[in-house]
């Protein structure tokens, strides 16, 4: 059996074109340490595995939905830097760099304030999900069989008749 389907290396692409739109910061959600300076955007899975097909393995086509936010002091911030990493994802050259990964951008929420509550307002967020679409290296070790004898019979390996 080869290993599992790498997240980091689909959320890699993504990263780096939201960064180079919006000149930002990326982090995982919720990580561990200093929060970094505003604006900045986070990312988390939503769904990261949701299988297309039944009973597929080998292969496996499936579909992973990750939320977008974009931070900052002031609200208009939030939104122009959401909106701007938004619309990197769904520009030609995104296209071109996602597919040459094996990463395809099948849908994506418009932008919308997801602010948090606070008794003093400190920052503001702002954010969409992106619905990818993306195939598993994974393939399973099932032993075959080379060769098969009935009453002193060989079946050779090649034999199309069969």
């Amino acid at each position: 059996m080869s290993g599992t389907y790498d997240y980091r290396a689909m959320m890699r692409p993504i990263i780096s074109l939201i960064k180079q739109a919006t000149g930002s910061l990326v982090v995982e959600a919720s990580f561990a340490g200093k929060q970094p300076g505003y604006p900045f955007i986070s990312y988390e899975p939503l769904d990261p595995y949701k299988p297309v097909s039944v009973d597929v393995v080998d292969h496996e086509i499936f579909e992973s939905s990750w939320s977008i936010d974009a931070y900052a002091e002031d609200q208009f911030d939030a939104l122009n830097v959401a909106q701007s990493a938004a619309k990197s994802l769904r520009t030609q050259a995104a296209t071109f760099k996602l597919d040459d990964a094996g990463i395809y951008l099948i849908d994506e929420t418009d932008t919308s304030s997801r602010d948090v509550s606070f008794a003093v307002q400190e920052q503001h967020r702002v954010g969409f999900d992106i619905h990818l679409r993306v195939q598993d290296q994974f393939e399973d070790a099932v032993e075959t069989i080379d060769s098969l004898s009935l009453n002193d019979f060989n079946l050779p390996k090649n034999n199309k008749e069969a």
